[in-house]
């Protein structure tokens, strides 16, 4: 919903420069993900730790035109990977 706005106020011009933490590549941190995201979500502010940022971006409308991803390592394990990139609304 949020990102549905961005892309609805941003100039045709504009870009979205986004980094935000997400779904983890192998397995077993995702089942971890899975079980935590309740509870951290709690106590985050309604934060997921479950989500593929990069899908939730396409899914608004947006173009991805460059991302790149990397894991977290130990303490923050559970945070998967972060993204980092940008999208451009559709043209025309």
């Amino acid at each position: 919903e949020a990102l549905t706005e961005i892309r609805r106020i941003l100039k045709p011009t504009g870009r979205l420069i986004f980094i935000e933490h997400g779904q983890a590549e192998g397995p077993r941190c995702r089942k971890w993900q899975e079980r935590l995201d309740r509870p951290w979500g709690r106590l985050a502010g309604g934060c997921h730790l479950n989500r593929d940022p990069l899908h939730l971006i396409r899914a608004a409308g947006f173009h991805v035109v460059e991302a790149e991803r990397e894991r977290f390592r130990l303490p923050f394990w559970q945070l998967g990977s972060h993204h980092a990139g940008i999208a451009i609304p559709p043209t025309g």
